[in-house]
């Protein structure tokens, strides 16, 4: 909202603590960045494109972003029908903290990009650098309670490094350095067999494929909302996309963990019984995603078209490829 002499610092912390506290219900959203304070407009009836209007009005500037809200786990999620400007994520972030409001934030653009707050200064990339090594060094612990409390150690001091305000970065990355020794995998130490590195490599292209897939779901969840808020009913909207969402967390799950059985050990022997079971889950999912009315009549939905199941299907064949070689 632009700088308004009637209102105190102490009403404009109000607001935005009101505004988090609405989002938890899905309501509309319209942000226009003004000379000063953005004009941040939130309403659970009136739609996005008539915030937009008055949130220009207020702002006296057309660069703005509108439509669905929504505030989970400390996360403001913005899901945009028009692409916002490009410091958007920033200027927000600068007036939540400018009235000691916490909040991260979180885009997701028409085409299903989704844009987190790291993403301007570079620690989102080094929080998924930092992810996958941890992930690869608990696996190679193979249980050793020893090793996992060093581990957690890393994480936890990890997390305090990127928690600090400004995010420790330089701190961050020694500590990637660290987890690294405790990671095992075929891509970062260059052994074990070609069986193994095809089920990292598999288990990587899985994990892009569902984040795109979520993507794609989140896109298809703000057009509908959009297009029967004012329907009877339309309440319902969040547990049937939170079904969506679980569904994909399942499909996720029920491949990763058998592509990632295998690889804390360079023993022949294991990488080739993970590759048999490996196989086996890729046709149970394919068989979940050709059966579920929920997934066939995902991508053909009336709203927008997206490509969240013809993704999946289409990585799924191409891991099967990869295994079957």
């Amino acid at each position: 909202m632009p700088k308004d002499d009637a209102k105190s610092p102490d009403d404009i912390t109000k607001e935005l603590k009101d505004i988090l506290a609405m989002a938890k219900k899905g309501p509309f959203f319209a942000v226009a960045l003004g000379k000063e304070d953005p004009a941040f407009l939130v309403d659970k009836v009136k739609k996005p494109d008539v915030l937009a209007q008055k949130a220009k009005t207020e702002a006296k500037s057309s660069k703005l972003t509108y439509g669905n809200l929504e505030f989970e786990k400390g996360a403001l999620t913005l899901y945009c029908q028009v692409n916002p400007p490009g410091n958007m994520m920033r200027s927000l972030k600068a007036y939540f903290k400018k009235y000691k409001v916490g909040a991260k934030f979180r885009f997701v653009l028409p085409d299903g990009t989704v844009e987190d707050d790291g993403a301007d200064d570079g620690t989102g990339e080094i929080v998924k650098s930092f992810g996958r090594l941890i992930d690869g060094a608990r696996q190679a612990a193979n249980g050793d309670a020893a090793r996992l409390k060093q581990i957690d150690g890393l994480q936890h001091l990890f997390d305090r490094a990127m928690e600090s305000d400004p995010p420790d970065v330089d701190g961050a990355k020694k500590l990637i350095a660290a987890a690294r020794k405790f990671a095992f995998t075929a891509d970062d130490t260059g052994e074990g067999s070609e069986i193994k590195k095809t089920l990292v490599k598999s288990n990587t292209n899985w994990g892009k494929a569902v984040a795109a897939a979520r993507s794609e779901v989140t896109k298809l969840e703000s057009k509908v909302k959009t297009d029967c808020a004012d329907l009877p009913g339309a309440t319902r909207l969040d547990g049937a996309f939170k079904t969506l969402l679980s569904a994909l967390d399942s499909l996720e799950k029920a491949l990763a963990g058998p592509l990632t059985a295998g690889t804390a050990t360079d023993d022949a022997k294991v990488h080739e019984l993970a590759r048999k079971k490996a196989m086996g889950a890729v046709d149970q999912v394919e068989k979940v995603l050709g059966s579920s009315p929920m997934f066939k009549s995902l991508d053909d939905n009336p709203f927008v078209k997206v490509q969240a199941s013809r993704l999946l299907t289409g990585t799924l064949a191409s891991i099967k490829k990869d295994l079957a070689a």
